[in-house]
């Protein structure tokens, strides 16, 4: 496994993109074809318009197609900037976000 690119925002994803295909030689129409997206699609993700934005099926194709996976690490220059503003100073609070799983086995038990 080796580092392509450090992603730090949406541009930044574009570019990575951008960058693995031109390895690969590839253009936007052959990772169309590849993908299953419609014509002109990977142009529209990866151009300078920026007329589509990735979702749920367009960016686990384009990560397939280029042979690529996301990973999420920590990024130890930034870590502590916001890690008081972040954490919930109550335990309580925490759990209250979590959805309850014990509520859908009540209903899904009253049928």
């Amino acid at each position: 496994m080796r580092e392509i690119a450090s992603i730090r925002s949406y541009e930044d994803l574009q570019k990575a993109f951008r960058t693995r295909m031109d390895e690969l030689e590839a253009t936007n129409v052959t990772v169309d074809q590849v993908t299953g997206l419609a014509s002109g699609h990977t142009g529209k993700l990866l151009g300078p318009g920026k007329a589509k934005r990735f979702g749920k099926l367009s960016l686990g194709a384009m990560l397939e197609a280029t042979g690529v996976r996301l990973v999420m690490v920590t990024d130890a220059d930034t870590e502590g900037r916001y890690r008081d503003q972040i954490r919930s100073p109550h335990k309580e609070q925490r759990r209250r976000n979590l959805p309850d799983a014990t509520a859908s086995v009540r209903k899904s038990a009253r049928g």
